[in-house]
């Protein structure tokens, strides 16, 4: 016999909602932050997101099982995920801007949009054996551990560059270790994330982790755009972030990593996936 039929209705406020508010970030410096239309803006998306809840939670069976999350394990994985792709997965925007920035800025190097692009294949060479390395430490030490060591290593990297980011070839070795921390935590989440799911709802719930991922990534890019204005400098007609700007936005995404090895820290110690089945 049939289960209830899917809501559909249930999943249509969220998207919507959550461009709402992303909009509200994006253009509240123009608009100003305490506008009218500013306001409005952000009230709706976030009514549209409270009912888009609201109706999840209510529901027989909606388009996204937000009720999963009461799962701790899931839930942890659903943070872990969300905070890693606010902080060092924005290394494309950071690093593009860092790279391409003009030598008068001080932080900038001047490179060519190709060579900034060249400073990430090395890391994205090396970040093939990251994935495996995660699933061999989850399978003996737990996904805990894996998730700390891959949270410890790019953070690693980040503090790297806070301190030293003056050269083509320092830059290329701090996206080493910066990229191969972040794809050891991107290979292992789902899979912790797969374990605790019911085996009915895993496809559903993987898909909600995707949608968790680029959802905080937009919200990531949009908080390092703001936070590279806070101060600038300029030149003629050209204007661009300062030295104190990166470090900043450096800081700061640090700070969410670090905040995600921690979240990290409350999953269960011996969750191995030989624990599921």
């Amino acid at each position: 016999m049939a289960g209830p039929a899917v809501d559909w209705v249930s999943g249509l406020a969220f998207a919507p909602g959550v461009a709402l508010v992303l909009v509200y970030f994006s253009t509240g410096k123009n608009w100003g932050w305490a506008s009218g239309w500013s306001l409005l803006t952000l009230g709706a998306g976030l009514a549209l997101i409270a009912w888009w809840l609201y109706r999840s939670l209510t529901s027989a069976n909606p388009l996204i099982a937000v009720r999963s999350f009461a799962n701790r394990t899931i839930a942890i994985g659903g943070l872990v995920t969300a905070l890693v792709a606010m902080s060092t997965l924005q290394i494309a925007v950071f690093f593009s801007l860092l790279l391409q920035a003009p030598t008068w800025t001080i932080a900038g190097l001047g490179l060519t949009a190709t060579m900034a692009g060249l400073a990430k294949l090395p890391s994205n060479i090396s970040s093939t054996f990251a994935g495996p390395l995660g699933g061999w430490l989850a399978g003996r030490g737990g996904g805990r551990n894996a998730l700390v060591v891959g949270g410890l290593i790019t953070t690693t990297g980040w503090l790297l560059v806070l301190m030293d980011a003056s050269s083509f070839a320092i830059i290329v070795a701090e996206l080493i270790v910066i990229s191969f921390g972040a794809t050891m935590l991107f290979s292992v989440a789902p899979t912790i994330i797969a374990q605790a799911s019911p085996p009915e709802r895993i496809s559903e719930i993987s898909g909600m982790l995707t949608v968790i991922r680029q959802l905080f990534l937009g919200i990531g890019a949009q908080m390092v755009a703001t936070l590279l204005a806070v101060d600038v400098v300029t030149r003629g007609t050209e204007t661009y972030p300062s030295p104190s700007a990166y470090q900043l936005t450096i800081m700061v995404i640090i700070g969410l990593c670090v905040v995600a090895i921690l979240v990290a820290f409350a999953l269960p110690k011996n969750l191995k996936p030989k624990d599921t089945i």
